[in-house]
């Protein structure tokens, strides 16, 4: 064969075998290396103190010092709520997140366990891989945002921007409509874990406060008990005293009673009146009195707030389905409504009531009714470019031909 016919069929082979190359690239761009990624955040509730409540009575609470979370001084004597903050309640929830039981429950109350996203997120929690899903943290403006602005600038950046803790949801998908949905089925479903671990948490500081103080408040009541039993014996002894010593004696209109000392060398002891001991000691006794009833009210508030959290424990440990955790908690809140039979435990049921519903509206205002950012999520292409696969392509196809093809016609038209 001529040498000019070598050389054309020798190009056209070139030629179809680029073809060939790019078309398979092309292939496994769109089809295997390429997909779709959807981001969105959440974000975390900050340092913030949410406002504060009062005591039983009227008295103003002051929030607590913040040692790293927001803390609020509820509507219940000596109760102080710690509430979640940004990075330590993501170090609480990231585990949680990454838990195949956690997603598993999650799937069962959204009737989701057979849907391939929620599959596809099971499997990789099971073989603990990064994808198709991840959940990160960002602290906001930090200072490798401003390394290139000059070092007076930029502290003055740090110092004035707003402290924004952010939970990032990264999800990827084989087109733009499933990316989109896994992260509408992710954003939901760390709302559902954020609600359970803060709930969790709350219902745990109720009902520990609840058993601690009902105890200090029994022992207290013990003990006013035994001082109204002495003062109702001194008040019996008393009144002896005074009829005894009533006729023809000017001593009880006095209000300083002199004893003589037995020996006599020395004027003794001296004493308020019987009349004026009475008086004191009937006070103390309405005071004390008064006290006991309180605390009566407030045990009664604090059974019922025990009640309650056991209720609500029970209902989220048990039914897997159940509503939003926030919802179970504020459906139960009945069992704290003030009872007409009772006006005075009612005052304090009310008030344990609107302490925690307080704090539960602190709760879904931070945790389900902020919404994401943005409201949809981006979705973008992700992969490598289209040109860069097909020059690959062609550059693979092009070798191939000068070790097989070229050699292979050399050999045919020797």
């Amino acid at each position: 064969m001529s040498p000019l016919l070598r050389r054309g069929v020798a190009l056209l082979a070139l030629l179809a075998l680029l073809a060939v190359s790019v078309g398979a690239g092309f292939l496994l761009w769109r089809n295997v290396l390429t997909g779709y990624q959807a981001v969105s955040s959440i974000i975390l509730p900050g340092t913030a103190v949410p406002p504060s409540g009062s005591e039983v009575g009227g008295t103003q609470q002051q929030p607590g010092p913040d040692v790293g979370g927001a803390q609020q001084r509820v509507g219940v004597r000596g109760l102080t709520v710690r509430l979640p903050e940004g990075p330590t309640f993501f170090r609480q929830i990231e585990p949680i997140l990454a838990s195949t039981a956690a997603i598993e429950q999650f799937a069962e109350s959204r009737g989701l366990t057979t849907d391939p996203i929620v599959r596809g997120f099971i499997a990789q929690t099971r073989a603990h891989r990064t994808g198709p899903a991840s959940f990160t943290f960002s602290y906001g403006v930090t200072r490798a945002d401003v390394r290139d602005l000059p070092e007076a600038f930029a502290g003055e950046v740090l110092r004035q921007a707003p402290v924004r803790f952010t939970l990032v949801v990264l999800t990827s998908g084989r087109s733009e409509a499933e990316a989109g949905r896994a992260e509408k089925i992710f954003i939901d479903y760390v709302r559902d874990t954020m609600q359970r671990v803060a709930v969790r948490d709350l219902m745990n500081q109720l009902v520990q406060y609840a058993r601690t103080y009902t105890a200090r408040m029994d022992n207290e009541l013990s003990a006013i008990r035994i001082r109204l039993a002495s003062i109702d014996r001194q008040l019996a002894d008393l009144e002896k005293i005074r009829l005894a010593h009533s006729e023809g004696s000017t001593s009880t209109e006095s209000d300083i009673v002199s004893v003589p000392n037995v020996s006599s060398q020395s004027e003794g002891r001296r004493f308020l009146s019987p009349v004026r001991q009475i008086v004191a000691l009937q006070t103390e006794r309405s005071e004390l009195t008064d006290r006991q009833r309180v605390i009566v009210s407030q045990l009664a508030g604090l059974k019922a707030l025990d009640s309650y959290v056991v209720a609500v424990q029970e209902r989220i440990r048990t039914d897997s389905k159940a509503i939003a955790p926030l919802d179970i908690a504020s459906s139960a809140l009945n069992q704290l409504a003030p009872r007409p039979d009772s006006p005075e435990d009612g005052l304090a049921l009310a008030n344990v009531r609107a302490a925690v519903n307080e704090t539960l509206v602190w709760l879904r205002a931070h945790l389900v009714d902020q919404p994401p950012e943005p409201d949809e999520p981006i979705v973008y292409r992700a992969g490598p470019s289209l040109v860069n696969i097909v020059g690959v392509a062609a550059l693979l196809g092009f070798i191939v031909w000068l070790a097989v093809v070229r050699g292979a016609l050399r050999g045919l038209f020797r």
